[in-house]
């Protein structure tokens, strides 16, 4: 979602021109792991958009929803984005 929304990918260092080549799972991993999660910009795109693409991201599976729970988000089911 983030990628669609801005083009970018949900991390900052994988977005710089060094990082062009594919990464290997470790390399993807660790970028998951030790960067902070970045957000859609305030402003650009409509707040029910905005959560939902930082429900999607959560880092820590016990806070993230899970897939069937996204699914039956209502914003997302009646295109209000």
């Amino acid at each position: 979602m983030m990628k669609l929304a801005t083009g970018k990918l949900p991390f900052a260092t994988l977005n710089t021109n060094e990082r062009n080549s594919v990464l290997q799972p470790i390399e993807l991993m660790n970028v998951i792991i030790e960067e902070p999660q970045i957000k859609l910009p305030m402003g650009q795109f409509s707040q029910n958009l905005i959560d939902f693409v930082n429900r999607c991201l959560r880092k820590m599976p016990a806070l993230r929803l899970s897939g069937q729970d996204l699914l039956q988000c209502p914003d997302q089911n009646r295109h209000q984005f």
